[in-house]
């Protein structure tokens, strides 16, 4: 979204390519800060846990025969 945005902020705001580039930065510290938040809230209130594709049975794995 913000990528697309970009080239009217900087016609907007009269600026070249490192004008709105705050924009893009805020915007990753945004999303990182809200997918921490999100994970840790999942952990203390749902308590369900993904198992690591390695002890996953092959059931839910696949098969490396293509089956």
């Amino acid at each position: 979204m913000v990528a697309v945005a970009l080239p009217a902020l900087r016609q907007e705001w009269d600026t070249g390519l490192s004008g709105p580039s705050w924009v893009v930065n805020g915007s990753m510290v945004t999303l990182s800060t809200l997918i921490l938040l999100s994970g840790s809230l999942s952990d203390r209130f749902c308590g369900v846990s993904v198992p690591p594709l390695r002890e996953c049975p092959d059931s839910c794995a696949g098969h490396a025969d293509g089956r």
